[in-house]
C-alpha cells in the first residue's frame, strides 16, 4: 500500500513515534531514521511500506518530503546540515518540514543552508501532548514558504487537526515559544495558588474544582484539574522539557533585548524541581515544590 508523496522521517521519540505511525497507517511510503536504530527497525517490521535507514541523508534521498521531530537545536543542525545530513542528499525541490521545538536562531541557520541548495524549509512546531499526537489532532503552526505548506498540506493533515501558517520566516518558532512560556508560567502560578489555598484550610479537591469553574479556569487549568486532584504527575510534557523550552525563550529574548522577568523567575522553579530529581514529572508537578515551600500538603498526601 502506498499513498501520495514519498516521505523521509527523522526522529522516533515520545512525539515522533506516534506521528510516524499515523503516516504509515495512512499508507505513505517512508524511509525512517532514528539515532536508536531499534525503533526504526521495529516500525519497518510493522509496515511493508516503511524502510529503516542508517543516516539522515539516507532518509532524505529520493523522497518528496523530509519530516523531523527532534529534541533540540543541536540535533536539528546535525541532521539537517551536519555530516551525513539532509543537505548532503536532498534533491532540489525537496521539502524539509521540521516539527521540533527549537530556537529561531538555529532554525534560521538551517534555513539558509538548505535554501541555498534548493530545499524548501517549512518550520512546523506543534502543540499537543502524546495522546493528541496519537489521535492525529495536533495543532501544526507553520512558517516558511507558503507554497511548501500547500505542497505538504495533505501529509500534515494526517498529523494535525489544525494547520496554521503565520509567516515566511521564523514566526512559528516565536509562536511556539510564546505559548510554551505562558504554559510554564501558568503552571508555576497555579501551583502556588493551590498550595496557598490548601494551607489556608481549603479542601484540595474542592479548591481545584472551584478554580476550574472560576474566571481563572483556562483550558490548561480545566485539562489538568483531574490530574491535580488525583496527584497524578505522569508526564504528558515533563518539567525537564518545559525547562528546555523556557531556556530557548530566554536565550532568544536576550538576543532580542526583550526583558522577560516572569519567565526567568518561573525557570528557577523548574530548575529547583530538576535539582530535586523531579524533572521527569509532568510540568504541573510544580505544585509539589510550592507546597513543600509552604510546609503544607493535603490530607493523605
Amino acid at each position: 500500500m502506498s499513498t501520495g508523496e514519498k516521505i523521509g522521517w527523522i526522529g522516533l521519540g515520545k512525539m515522533g513515534l506516534p506521528m510516524a505511525h499515523n503516516l504509515a497507517r495512512a499508507g505513505y511510503a517512508m524511509k525512517v531514521f532514528n539515532r536508536s536504530k531499534s525503533k526504526s527497525d521495529d516500525l519497518a517490521h510493522e509496515y511493508d511500506h516503511v524502510t529503516a535507514v542508517d543516516t539522515a541523508a539516507a532518509a532524505a534521498t529520493d523522497v518528496d518530503i523530509v519530516i523531523s521531530m527532534t529534541s533540540d537545536d543541536q540535533v536539528l543542525e546535525a541532521i539537517a546540515i551536519g555530516p551525513g545530513g539532509i543537505a548532503e542528499a536532498a534533491a532540489p525541490g525537496t521539502i524539509f518540514v521540521d516539527m521540533s521545538t527549537v530556537s529561531p536562531m538555529a532554525s534560521s541557520r538551517v534555513a539558509a543552508a538548505l535554501e541555498s541548495k534548493g530545499v524548501a524549509f517549512l518550520r512546523a512546531p506543534v502543540m499537543g501532548s502524546t495522546p493528541v499526537a496519537e489521535r492525529g489532532e495536533l495543532m501544526v503552526m507553520t512558517s516558511g514558504p507558503e507554497a511548501a505548506l500547500e505542497a505538504s498540506r495533505a501529509v500534515l493533515e494526517v498529523l494535525g487537526g489544525k494547520i496554521l501558517w503565520v509567516g515566511e520566516d521564523e514566526q512559528s518558532r516565536y509562536l511556539k515559544l510564546s505559548i510554551n512560556l505562558q504554559l510554564g508560567i501558568v503552571s508555576a502560578i497555579l501551583g502556588e495558588a493551590i498550595a496557598f489555598g490548601n494551607k489556608g484550610g481549603m479542601d484540595w479537591a474542592q479548591l481545584i474544582d472551584i478554580m476550574q469553574d472560576s474566571p481563572v479556569g483556562s483550558p490548561l487549568v480545566k485539562f489538568k484539574a483531574q490530574f491535580l486532584k488525583d496527584r497524578d504527575f505522569t508526564p504528558a510534557f515533563s518539567v525537564e522539557q518545559m525547562g528546555k523550552d523556557l531556556d530557548l525563550a530566554l536565550a532568544t529574548a536576550r538576543d532580542m533585548e526583550a526583558p522577560m522577568p516572569f519567565t526567568a523567575a518561573a525557570r528557577q522553579q523548574y530548575a529547583a524541581m530538576i535539582s530535586k530529581g523531579q524533572g521527569a514529572l509532568d510540568f504541573c508537578a510544580l505544585v509539589l515544590l510550592a507546597e513543600e515551600m509552604a510546609g503544607s500538603k493535603p490530607d493523605g498526601a
